[in-house]
């Protein structure tokens, strides 16, 4: 395994997106509070002060919170803590997202219920130094009927802001409850809430399990050894998205003289990052490359040629170099074997493939070989729908907004930044010359625009970012299809395109793999067959080539877990 620091900085992390309200008085405040007879008790993120029905929470200083976290997860077991698993039986994967609740503005009240409140009411008091949020909860159930024993219910929220957030565990006890923000992190902040309150978040799994489901998702990028990271991601998949992972272990060789070029090979890798890709797609594939004859006289060679990056998750398992590249086939093969891949080879049919024009995608190739991997439009080449119908429920449009908001500065000095996934792509769709999301938010606000309405806009192949275009793998082999093919190909956009869309398109030759030309391999499906080529597991590719080609396809298209539904089966070019 790792070293714990690692796990512990992709845990804080993730906590750190709810920043809590760092207050130079919170000394005082403490000693306020046990002056006037209320009862201290530590929790793992905040001090809350008890005084008959009344609790008050307030956030630990930063250091001490995170302090708090590293020894939490130092003695963590797996093991069940406490009653408030009973509730939440599995804290598993991505149990951790948060459903919104309400937007709480200042002098309003709120209400909801939940499993554990038949009643629950907020109220925002706020002023220029500071706000008070009174949560007044009462349970009316029938404890019987619920089977939730009365002394260990309790809700686990975050209030937030787009600039901060804290946190707060409520129960188990009725009453009222006081979340302090003892003063705002700056001057904007204090605007930014009188124009759009705060929005509550209630996380399912109450506070430990929350914090579990985080430590199990971390499994899925970091583990003891390379096995136990697949078998942890294969866990997930069948978990949240039914996979089967048939066992494979299999090599098939295929005769090179049988494929053509613009045949495409769909990927995956059971690394926590391809699994994620599924998750928010719902696809079984989460990187993509294709096939390109180069013609020599006398000496002609296969090519795979891809977009790709080192690991961001550890050692690298694919050697450099990076980017936009190519690789001889036969070398292709051995690297995919080492790397663990599970590949696909799909056959593009004979009507497209006499329109291929080599030469182009070739000329097309040389003038990118070498760009970066595309970062800057990664998260846009999915996310295409307003109300936001894309991210895994109960992740919603202001959710999303407060996210990216919060983790902004956290992440400004990484190599994968908010400025460079979601800001670039903000200002090719605003008039905006934005390095942060404050400065995208004011814009927003100024125009009534919801950040989701402008992620939906599609991206443009021409755009260029820092004087690269910007390819992810699947956007990168649209790109070579687009170019090869030229007019024969309906016009769209190459950067709208995930591994899921390329390997739905209808463009795959039915017939060309059978029980002689792949006699491990095969895959027989109802829209034509493919040939796996290796793999831990079987590689299944439902809806394989079942979606005609069609002008500005992929565009506006749905894919929310857990029904991932794109279209109508009867019409299946909706979006």
């Amino acid at each position: 395994m790792q070293s714990t620091s690692n796990l512990i900085y992709i845990f804080c992390l993730s906590l750190l997106i709810l920043s809590v309200f760092a207050s130079p008085s919170i000394a005082s405040l403490r000693q306020q509070y046990l002056n006037e007879g209320f009862e201290e008790k530590e929790g793992l993120l905040h001090y809350t002060f008890i005084k008959g029905t009344r609790q008050i929470v307030i956030p630990y200083p930063k250091e001490e919170r995170l302090q708090k976290i590293k020894n939490y997860l130092n003695n963590f077991s797996g093991e069940k803590i406490n009653a408030e698993k009973e509730w939440c039986p599995n804290n598993s994967y991505f149990d951790f997202l948060p459903l919104t609740i309400a937007t709480l503005r200042i002098g309003q009240k709120v209400s909801w219920k939940t499993t554990c409140f038949s009643s629950n009411t907020a109220t925002l008091v706020a002023n220029e130094k500071g706000a008070n949020i009174t949560f007044q909860s009462s349970r009316r159930f029938n404890r019987k009927n619920v089977n939730l024993p009365q002394d260990v219910c309790s809700d686990f929220y975050a209030v937030a802001s787009r600039e901060s957030g804290a946190i707060i565990n409520i129960g188990p006890n009725d009453g009222q409850n006081i979340l302090q923000i003892a003063n705002w992190s700056s001057d904007y902040e204090w605007q930014e809430v009188q124009q759009n309150g705060l929005a509550i978040f209630l996380f399912p799994c109450g506070e430990v399990g929350t914090i579990e489901s985080i430590v199990k998702t971390v499994s899925l990028f970091i583990a003891r050894d390379p096995q136990q990271l697949k078998l942890n991601n294969a866990a997930f998949l069948s978990e949240k998205m039914n996979f089967s992972n048939t066992p494979y272990q299999l090599i098939q060789s295929i005769d090179e003289s049988l494929i053509q070029s613009g045949d495409y090979l769909a990927i995956a890798r059971y690394d926590g990052l391809d699994p994620l890709i599924m998750f928010g797609t719902g696809g079984h594939t989460g990187h993509s490359a294709i096939l390109l004859w180069e013609r020599q006289p006398g000496n002609d060679t296969l090519y795979v040629l891809e977009s790709t990056d080192k690991n961001p998750f550890g050692a690298s398992y694919w050697p450099p170099p990076y980017g936009v590249i190519r690789t001889p086939y036969r070398q292709w093969i051995q690297q995919a074997i080492t790397a663990d891949y599970m590949v696909a080879l799909l056959p593009i049919a004979p009507v497209w493939q006499s329109k291929f024009n080599e030469q182009n995608a070739w000329n097309w190739f040389y003038k990118i070989q070498g760009m970066p991997y595309g970062y800057h439009n990664f998260l846009y080449s999915w996310l295409d729908t307003f109300p936001l119908k894309n991210l895994p429920l109960p992740l919603d449009d202001t959710a999303f907004q407060v996210v990216f908001s919060l983790l902004d500065p956290v992440l400004n000095d990484s190599s994968i930044s908010v400025y460079s996934l979601l800001i670039l792509g903000l200002n090719k769709r605003l008039p905006t010359d934005c390095y942060t999301m404050q400065c995208i938010n004011q814009y927003l606000d100024s125009q009534n625009l919801q950040l989701t309405q402008v992620t939906a806009l599609p991206e443009q192949d021409e755009w260029v970012y820092g004087g690269n275009y910007s390819l992810v793998c699947s956007a990168f082999t649209a790109s070579i299809w687009k170019n090869g093919f030229g007019s024969n190909w309906p016009t769209s956009q190459a950067t709208e395109q995930t591994p899921k869309d390329n390997y739905i398109l209808q463009v795959y030759d039915p017939n060309r793999w059978n029980e002689n030309t792949c006699p491990i391999g095969l895959h027989k499906t109802p829209y034509g067959n493919y040939c796996q080529l290796m793999g831990s597991f079987v590689l299944d590719l439902p809806d394989y080539n079942s979606v005609p080609l069609y002008a500005n396809a992929n565009e506006n298209c749905p894919s929310q877990w857990p029904s991932f539904f794109r279209c109508p089966e009867n019409n299946v070019q909706c979006c």
